[in-house]
């Protein structure tokens, strides 16, 4: 019998690598059980030998593909570690003439894993391989969009202008709701029923510690509830990411969330050792560029929403034209309610693109979740092939993606049997992302003081009173919000 082509058999291959072939689409299975279910094993040589298969399987060692730059200083590390880290750092952006800066995860993940999967095709082809892959859009979309809202505070006129400037779009956004915001306006409530309305938590912070994150997430998704939402999703203020929120997110069983401290401009994965789905989006907002254009003498206030209009629409045109999903994100509350005009731009520009789905975050994590259980055989038949493709997505219909140099056809994944001629499909280039618009690192220094801070985990939205003592680090943090008032 021949051997397929995929899936690809994975032994002693590092856990980072095998998380960028299921974000790829690149099915695989463990070599161990499956040793005879395919053409192509990986392989870790730095973990020890190759299997011994047989004579007609292709042994590909993966540790070269992970030596590679790993961050934007060009220092070469193993990809498929750094792919996995968790750790955070502060970056900027120039955007017109503003340099508008955020706390994002310390590395590149979507660079790590291209450069892993490029250089991986790059070796299936010359052993007889082909680049096939499950799309990470439905057919027949080629990219995603959603305007993710992060609502911190309640501003009536804000909120207004903002549910204006989405009219007719709606379902191309979700609402991410802080519950002390407004627990106290059931009216506001009201007026995002029909939405999709997920958790940010009770007071706008995001803890250090398992206890004080599940109590906040657990008030927040309360006052949702009690509302009339049925939120399954959590987004951490400021982005933030740790393993006291990771723990408390599993607990809740939550469908997925969104931290840019953890990953940012990629697809959704699940973390090491997590059951919750994380979904990136692009971590600058309106409020770090209003940030640097008020800090200048000259109050560019104006400037700033005109040049991140631009920004926005830049983004989504290139992630549009490389395959990418273009998920935005900013707060209504005193910015882009304020400035509704970042919000109409943008929607005008994604109304342009005709194979862009226009979705919530919470139904493209619900087809994420789908796509990474569909099973797919590959078989070469002389001059075509045959997928057999087992589990397929119920509610939506996934597509492959055939590969041929800069160039994709994508087909629909219609029935259990998908056979196909690479001569016969219709073959459209792919524009590779460019890195112009990648944020560079900004080395700070670290004071006394502020070391101290991070290490009581300071912050003022909790109230002193609703501060727990459970270590000499929260009673310092409380006694110093107590005398400070």
């Amino acid at each position: 019998m021949t051997l397929p082509l995929l899936p690809l058999g994975a032994h002693n291959v590092p856990e980072g690598f095998l998380l960028a072939l299921g974000q790829e689409g690149i099915p695989w299975v463990e070599a161990s059980t499956s040793p005879w279910l395919t053409r192509f094993v990986l392989y870790d040589s730095r973990r020890g030998p190759p299997p011994l298969f047989g004579d007609d399987q292709a042994m590909i060692d993966v540790a070269p593909l992970c030596c590679g730059k790993s961050d934007t200083r060009g220092t070469s590390e193993d990809l498929a570690g750094q792919i996995v880290r968790q750790d955070s750092a502060l970056f900027s952006w120039n955007i017109g003439g503003l340099v508008a800066r955020e706390e994002i995860a310390a590395v590149d993940k979507r660079d790590l894993r291209r450069q892993m999967m490029s250089a991986l095709r790059k070796k299936l082809e010359e052993a007889g391989g082909v680049w096939v892959k499950v799309s990470p859009f439905p057919f027949p979309y080629r990219s995603a969009f959603n305007f993710r809202f992060d609502h911190d505070t309640y501003v009536p006129a804000d909120l207004s202008r903002l549910l204006e400037a989405i009219d007719g779009a709606e379902g191309a956004t979700t609402h991410f709701v802080c519950g002390s915001a407004y627990k106290k306006h059931p009216e506001a409530l009201a007026r995002l029923r029909g939405l999709d309305v997920q958790c940010h938590g009770y007071w706008h912070h995001t803890y250090r510690d398992r206890e004080t994150n599940l109590r906040n997430i657990e008030r927040g998704l309360d006052v949702l509830r009690d509302a009339g939402f049925e939120p399954r999703a959590f987004a951490a203020p400021h982005g933030r990411y740790n393993p006291g929120l990771a723990a408390a997110l599993d607990e809740l069983k939550l469908a997925y969330s969104s931290e840019f401290a953890l990953a940012y401009d990629e697809t959704p994965f699940l973390p090491a050792g997590s059951r919750v789905w994380q979904v990136p989006v692009h971590p600058v907002s309106l409020g770090i560029v209003l940030e640097a254009a008020r800090s200048r003498e000259d109050d560019l206030a104006a400037t700033a929403v005109q040049e991140t209009a631009k920004h926005f629409q830049e983004v989504a045109r290139r992630k549009y034209e490389s395959g990418d999903p273009v998920f935005l994100y900013g707060h209504p509350d005193g910015r882009l309610g304020r400035y509704p005009l970042v919000v109409k731009r943008v929607l005008e520009t994604a109304a342009t693109f005709g194979a862009l789905w226009k979705t919530t975050l919470t139904d493209f994590a619900r087809w994420w979740g789908v796509r990474a259980r569909c099973s797919l055989r590959l078989y070469r038949q002389e001059e075509s092939f045959l997928a057999v493709v087992e589990r397929r997505p119920r509610g939506f219909l996934p597509a492959l993606e055939i590969w041929r140099e800069e160039r994709v056809a994508l087909l629909p994944i219609d029935g259990p049997l998908v056979r196909f001629c690479t001569s016969s499909l219709a073959f459209q280039r792919r524009r590779a992302p460019e890195d112009e618009l990648r944020p560079m690192r900004v080395d700070r220094r670290h004071s006394l003081r502020g070391s101290f801070q991070r290490f009581i985990d300071w912050e003022k939205a909790t109230p002193a009173s609703e501060i727990e003592v459970r270590s000499l680090r929260d009673l310092m943090k409380k006694t110093l919000r107590m005398i400070r008032g």
